[in-house]
């Protein structure tokens, strides 16, 4: 038998597994896996896999149709990237529409794809890094990185605010 973790691609979703490789013995085997999540699987093949992991230390442990036992050594699964935006605003002269928002990806690999709402309505109101032409409102971006697992971050909602009036 052999077991070969897959770490989570992106921090905080339970997308990591394990890979079991099973030689000899007589199918179907019984393999359970402890740890920080308990699971379960029957093989009548010889690879099998353990889904929707999340971080932590796992043991394996299992038998084969005749009733020969066998434990794997501990496996870690962990996270391999950590991505995580951040939102700035520009305020803009009071009474018109001239705010300007801006997401930062902070870690990931890239490329990376933006989403701006409106916090209040929910409403979509673009897709680009920077949003521009903003009337006085509150928004909050969700920053999407492709380029591994497609690791998803969202803001907390920016206000854009009138500045104070030259009366």
């Amino acid at each position: 038998f052999n077991a070969i973790g897959f770490d989570q691609m992106c921090a905080g979703q339970w997308n990591g597994y394990i890979q079991v490789d099973v030689f000899g013995g007589t199918p179907p085997y019984v393999l359970n896996m402890s740890g920080a999540q308990f699971q379960s699987i029957t093989l009548t093949t010889t690879t099998g896999y353990f889904q929707n992991l999340c971080g932590g230390v796992y043991q394996i442990s299992g038998y084969d149709n005749n009733g020969c036992q066998f434990t794997l050594p501990a496996i870690t699964i962990g996270t391999t990237s950590t991505f995580s935006s951040s939102a700035s605003v520009t305020q803009h002269a009071y009474g018109n529409c001239d705010g300007i928002v801006d997401a930062s990806p902070c870690g990931g690999v890239g490329p990376y794809s933006f989403e701006w709402y409106d916090c209040i309505s929910g409403t979509l109101i673009g897709n680009t890094q920077q949003m521009t032409n903003l009337c006085a409102g509150s928004y909050y971006a969700i920053s999407i990185d492709h380029g591994f697992g497609n690791c998803i971050d969202t803001t907390d909602c920016i206000n854009v605010l009138d500045s104070a009036s030259n009366c």
